[in-house]
């Protein structure tokens, strides 16, 4: 039951970060519309047909997903050196909030920061205020990336912490 448990909160990693990217690039879609319809939708091969909105979401979802499996990956392995079931419920919970929590932090602050150069974009509809806005996402995604690594670490971090304190509690008795 513990390892289906551990193999549970894997599996759901990538899902969970496939959909943190598709609202991200939602939101992104909202600032920056001809990022998507004259750069990201060509390249993702995103009908004309299709929503803009919700080929942004796939385009997310399809970025996305990947960094869920390294992350589900390492905070399952640590997670399974709690040997009860409530803990590693517990603590991947945790784990996986402080991961969530810090990538939003992140992407917030990248929106905020890039959000203004977006605006002072002054060549809108030539090549080169294309080109500037692309340089500008591939920044906020940066910041966003950087948050959910930073996240998992801090996660990590705490785990690490936890299992240590248990030890020490152990040995002190």
């Amino acid at each position: 039951m513990h390892f289906a448990l551990i193999l549970f909160f894997i599996v759901i990693a990538p899902v969970i970060s496939g959909c943190f990217g598709a609202i991200y690039d939602m939101i992104v879609f909202t600032l920056a519309p001809e990022f998507f319809t004259e750069y990201r939708f060509p390249q993702y091969e995103i009908s004309g047909k299709m929503t803009p909105i919700v080929g942004a979401a796939i385009i997310g979802f399809s970025k996305s997903w990947g960094l869920g499996i390294p992350i589900g990956i390492i905070l399952g392995a640590l997670a399974y050196m709690h040997r009860s079931i409530q803990k590693t419920y517990t603590y991947m919970i945790i784990s996986y909030l402080i991961a969530i929590v810090t990538a939003i932090a992140f992407a917030t602050i990248g929106l905020v920061l890039m959000k203004g150069q977006l605006s002072e974009n002054i060549f809108i509809g030539t090549d080169k205020a294309l080109q500037r806005t692309v340089e500008i996402i591939v920044n906020m995604n940066n910041f966003t990336q950087a948050g959910a690594l930073i996240g998992t670490a801090m996660a990590c971090a705490w785990q690490l912490y936890m299992i240590l304190k248990k030890k020490e509690r152990i040995q002190n008795v």
